[in-house]
């Protein structure tokens, strides 16, 4: 019986192993007490040696003196142990009886409660050949657990004792009197580094005991298999070369010789009609063969094939520069647009700052740096009214009123917004509106802290002083004045006031308000959105969009301009176009993005004024060397049509004076007219 048998081999093996242990432990005592004779009891610092602890050398007697101290019951020699998975045994012992299969357990669960349930299974060893456990003894523990740190395998081993001290006692006097160096005693420079980059990348958040990310595995789907390989065809081999015939020997039959015919004619040939790149020629021995002729030349011709590859292989395309430009409409079939000067207005003494059109188109007005104003009748192009300013300093900014019940003009002369009363024109019921808020005026206004309201005094004799009826004093100089749509609100921009450069007034209640306590950076211009109750604000470099009932930030555009001079908003809201003084203009798509939709980078001098036509989709530029750009700028009602901007005039308008050229421009509200003011002191009408 299977169970028989392992019992009766359980019983030899124990007296065996018995029987063994024993002859260890009496060579154990005996190798013991012979070294307890010729070894000192006494340690150099007076401790005893014990006889028990292990010496060197140990394991090596016992195992020369006993060959049985390393047993295997299993004599199958050195085979692979997998060809008995299959079977019940495990080998064949000394006596030719079958070695049979432990109970081991199969499945991992069973042999992890095994483990569980044996306290001695961290000391075990499996011997797969014998197909038993060894277990390991504390002693042996620790001898395995120094070995894997790097010490010698016994504690009481002292690697240096068998080298004598070679350097001797050491000596009082140094053979040296110079002082220790620094760099003994100072850290070193590159471990600071190397600590200060690890604890960077600490503080960064960086995981000394993390594992680094495994790579994604990537496999790939069309790769052919083995199978696939096997399948295909053998790749054609390249042909061989042919054997040499005679005609290559050095020393070939009489026959193969070439006749002196052959050889002239050969020699008249070209090198590409030859049958043959040599002729054969006979010698009586190898060693009278010269060297190879047309070596060098052969050489020459490869290293010249490699310097001209590049330049040989560069190709030239031959292309039309016309063909790469944008294709662009027929400027002819976008008409109407201002092309001709229809005619001139002339009159100011001075160069032209500013000008402004009534809301139906039928006024002009225009100021100039000596601070006359004058109202023109834009059909017969005659001059109704004039102004001397009181403080004959220059007009920067002129602006009509969009409401049609209380008709104003304010100008911006020196540090005053002044409203101009108009007498052409006006109906009675105009008037005796005009009469009843001049009357209210008259009334003492309400001080503020950022301007002042006041109606001007008629003790002068100056009869231009009863055509201003109100003033507005300012800390700064205004340098532009933007009107609401509705005509009750306008907005000053004074850019040397810093803080209070913005402010916003009322008409109706006669007081002023600081929208920004604080301005990033330094205010330039400013306007109202034509539908929308927002306010944009440009800076040298940005323009903000901000809400007018919640005062919050809507939005920051980036024109990507070095300093913004202008602004323009279409008529549809949606779009916006700037220039600035370094000779840029951009076209913002507030829909689509913060950073310009198109650049105009065409312009010789800095644009001084840009502005598009309430109704047609005509945009202008007014640039300091006189000329005027006219583009078309179609803007389409869908989202997903891009607005298209073509280039359709560019007119000499003005002739420059002191590096000023066109300093202001303005549509005419319903016709394609343009009137253009300048440095030359004229306004023309292009129409």
């Amino acid at each position: 019986m299977p169970g028989k048998v392992t019992s009766e081999k359980t019983e030899v093996e124990d007296k065996k192993e018995g029987k063994k242990s024993s002859q260890i432990a009496n060579k154990l005592s005996k190798i013991r007490k012979k070294r307890s004779h010729t070894k000192e009891n006494k340690a150099e610092d007076g401790k005893e040696v014990f006889d028990n602890t292990p010496l060197v050398g140990l394991f090596d007697e016992l195992s020369d003196s006993d060959s049985d101290y390393e047993h295997n019951r299993n004599k199958v020699g050195t085979i692979p142990m997998e060809w008995y998975e299959n079977l019940p045994h495990i080998g064949y012992g000394l006596d030719g009886k079958k070695i049979l299969k432990s109970s081991v357990p199969t499945d991992e669960l069973s042999a992890y409660l095994q483990r569980k349930d044996d306290p001695d299974y961290f000391r075990k060893l499996h011997d797969a050949v014998n197909d038993r456990d060894i277990i390991l003894t504390q002693q042996e523990l620790d001898m395995i657990e120094r070995i894997g740190k790097g010490l010698p395998a016994h504690g009481d081993f002292d690697p240096h004792e068998i080298y004598p001290n070679m350097l001797g006692p050491r000596e009082i006097h140094p053979l040296s009197s110079a002082p220790e160096p620094k760099a003994r005693f100072t850290p070193s420079k590159w471990e600071h580094q190397m600590v200060m980059k690890l604890v960077r990348r600490m503080r960064a958040g960086w995981d000394p005991a993390a594992k680094p990310a495994e790579k994604p595995v990537i496999y790939d789907l069309w790769e052919s298999s083995a199978a696939d390989e096997a399948r295909r065809r053998p790749s054609l081999m390249a042909p061989k070369m042919p054997l040499p015939t005679h005609y290559e020997s050095y020393h070939p039959p009489p026959e193969y010789l070439p006749t002196p015919e052959e050889v002239t004619a050969w020699e008249a040939a070209d090198p590409e009609d030859r049958a043959r790149p040599y002729l054969s020629r006979d010698f009586a021995q190898l060693r009278k063969v010269p060297a190879y002729a047309e070596f060098w030349n052969e050489k020459f011709n490869r290293c010249l094939d490699l310097y001209l590859c590049p330049r040989v292989e560069k190709k030239r395309l031959n292309i039309d520069p016309k063909s790469l430009l944008p294709k662009l409409p027929d400027p002819a079939s976008l008409g109407p647009f201002p092309a001709l000067r229809a005619f001139s207005l002339t009159g100011h003494q001075d160069k032209v700052r500013c000008l402004t059109l009534t809301k139906m188109g039928e006024l002009l007005a225009s100021g100039d740096d000596a601070g006359v104003v004058r109202l023109w009748d834009v059909s017969s192009g005659r001059c109704l009214q004039q102004w001397q300013l009181p403080g004959r300093g220059a007009v920067h900014a002129l602006a009509f009123s969009p409401s049609t019940k209380l008709p104003l003009l304010a100008c911006c002369e020196g540090k005053k917004v002044s409203f101009l009363r108009i007498r052409t024109g006006m109906a009675t019921a105009v008037l005796e509106a005009m009469q009843q808020w001049r009357q209210h005026l008259s009334q003492p206004a309400v001080p503020v802290p950022q301007a002042t309201w006041a109606a001007p005094s008629n003790d002068s004799d100056n009869d231009d002083n009863d055509d201003i009826l109100m003033t507005v004093t300012l800390k700064a100089l205004p340098m532009t004045l933007t009107w609401h749509g509705k005509g009750d609100y306008f907005c000053t921009v004074a850019p040397d006031a810093v803080n209070s450069a913005v402010i916003i007034h009322q008409v109706t209640r006669y007081a002023s308000t600081l929208p920004f306590s604080k301005t990033k950076g330094k205010a330039t211009v400013a306007a109202f959105h034509p539908l929308k109750p927002l306010f944009y604000l440009a800076t040298q470099h940005y323009i903000r969009c901000y809400d007018l009932v919640t005062g919050a930030l809507v939005q920051k555009l980036h024109p990507q301009l070095s300093w913004i001079s202008s602004v323009a908003i279409h008529p549809s809201g949606d779009h916006l176009v700037a220039g600035s003084f370094d000779r840029k203009g951009a076209w913002m798509d507030m829909d689509y993005s913060t950073e310009p939709y198109s650049k105009f980078s065409v312009f010789r001098g800095a644009v001084r004024s840009v502005r598009y036509h309430p109704r047609l989709p005509l945009l202008a530029f007014a640039i300091d060397d006189g000329r005027v750009h006219v583009y078309h700028g179609q803007v389409s009602d869908d989202l997903n049509v891009n607005a298209q901007i073509t280039p359709l005039k560019i007119l000499k308008a003005h002739v420059p004076h002191s590096s000023l050229g066109a300093l202001d421009i303005a549509f005419h509200p319903h016709q394609p007219w343009l009137f253009t003011a300048g440095a030359d002191n004229d306004i023309h009408c292009w129409t």
